[in-house]
């Protein structure tokens, strides 16, 4: 869903043109704000998975250490 969203984000310039040739309604001001605000809130939690999850360089001695930068990020953005 980050990575959906994000794509959302990147094709802002466009959005409105996109909506229309769908047939769907268009994003309000306040809609991509919360989207802006969401991607960054979860952007440590998604990197987080995305290096967890492969499945190649991925091993036990990783675990850890991705969770407390997590842990150190989210706090840091609490904090602001």
């Amino acid at each position: 869903m980050f990575d959906w969203l994000k794509g959302i984000l990147q094709q802002k310039s466009n959005l409105n043109r996109l909506c229309n040739e769908m047939g769907v309604p268009n994003f309000i001001d306040s809609e991509l704000e919360f989207i802006e605000g969401y991607c960054e809130c979860v952007k440590p939690i998604a990197q987080a998975l995305d290096r967890l999850h492969g499945e190649h360089s991925t091993f036990y001695g990783e675990l850890l250490p991705t969770l407390f930068t997590v842990e150190k990020l989210l706090a840091s953005k609490l904090e602001n």
